[in-house]
This record gives C-alpha cells, sequence and structure tokens, in this order.
C-alpha cells in the first residue's frame, strides 16, 4: 500500500540504486540515480495530491540526494571526425556531419525541417546560413540559433536537391544505426563535438 511507503524505504531504494551496476557494468552515476528518485518523487506525489497519504517520503528535504556531477565535454580531434564520418554508410553521413559541426542534439537534428533553415544579413552585408530551432523542440524549451559551417551548408545543399521531403531525415530508422558506426568508428556513445579550432 502507498501509505507503507516511509523516508526509510525511500532511502533504502535510493541506496539500491547506487549499488546497482549499470546495463553496460560500472558504477551508475548520480545523474542516473536522481533520474529514478525524480520518477519516484513524482509518482507519490500523485497519491498526496489525491489526499491517500499526507506527505511524500521521497521529498528532497526528508531524503538527500547523491550530489549533482560535473558533465565531461570530449571535443573531437580532426583526425577522429575523419574516422567517424569515414564509418558511416552514406544515408548516415549527414547526420553525423551536422552532429559534428553544430553540436546540436540527435532529436534536434533528426526532427529538422528545412523551414527552419534560413539565410540571414550579417553586419558586413552578406549573408549566411542560420538553424533557427524553436523552443518546442529544445531540452531547455528555450529557442536558440545554430550557425551553419560552409561543410555542413554543402552538404544541406546536395541533401534537399536529392529529396521532396519537408524535413531533413524523413526515416527515423537511421536514429538507431548512429550508435553502431560510432562504434565501428572507434568512438563511445557520447554525443559527439568537433572544435574548428583544434
Amino acid at each position: 500500500m502507498i501509505e507503507d511507503i516511509d523516508v526509510e524505504k525511500v532511502e533504502g531504494f535510493q541506496n539500491y540504486l547506487a549499488a546497482l551496476p549499470k546495463r553496460g557494468g560500472g558504477k551508475r552515476g548520480s545523474l542516473d540515480i536522481n533520474h529514478h528518485m525524480r520518477v519516484l518523487h513524482s509518482i507519490i506525489e500523485k497519491a498526496v495530491l489525491r489526499d491517500w497519504i499526507t506527505k511524500n517520503p521521497a521529498d528532497t528535504d526528508r531524503v538527500k540526494r547523491p550530489p549533482k556531477g560535473n558533465g565531461v565535454t570530449h571535443y573531437l580531434q580532426r583526425e577522429e571526425v575523419v574516422r567517424l564520418l569515414d564509418a558511416c554508410l552514406p544515408h548516415l553521413r549527414p547526420i553525423v556531419l551536422c552532429a559534428v559541426e553544430s553540436g546540436m542534439r540527435k532529436s534536434e537534428i533528426l526532427g529538422l525541417r528545412w523551414s527552419e533553415v534560413r539565410d540571414v544579413t550579417l553586419e558586413d552585408g552578406t549573408s549566411a546560413p542560420m538553424i533557427f530551432l524553436p523552443k518546442e523542440r529544445t531540452k531547455t524549451r528555450t529557442a536558440r540559433t545554430v550557425p551553419v559551417s560552409n561543410k555542413l551548408n554543402d552538404e544541406l545543399k546536395r541533401l534537399k536537391e536529392a529529396q521532396t521531403s519537408s524535413q531533413w531525415f524523413p526515416s527515423t530508422a537511421w536514429y538507431s544505426a548512429f550508435h553502431g558506426h560510432a562504434r565501428r568508428s572507434g568512438k563511445t556513445r557520447r554525443s559527439p563535438t568537433w572544435s574548428p579550432d583544434l
């Protein structure tokens, strides 16, 4: 019963998560644990709203969550970019190229529409293509603008000439194939970001 879940049981669940290894092996991080704890808190909060219990035993003031870890940013070296692109089949190359050139998330890339790419006029009077991501499609729910490099712009022109769909990448079947090619090239599951200054 929901009323049998107390602070001690919630703490026990959190300790269980901390001791539970990840699917691929290794220690479970604080971000992963906190995600599961937020889900648990949300579920129990429904019982509070329905007056089944008076207080949520998973509240952060009752059960201390693990400290947030510092994320690690990995920038691909030039030779890593070449190896990654060489490992891609033709239909995956535009997706991976967009990832390394823009740093956009996979969901943002796979949902891109041609209407979101527009030319803007720069201060010197020249024009340059930009990607305008609406807030509905970003993780932070904040609209943002992403510059398009010359290399990516050339690829987009080629891609647009070859298709009639309103989306850049209409087939979501490419999504699951991305990580397989990343592993073939020797890269991990981290989202690739290339710094052109390297």
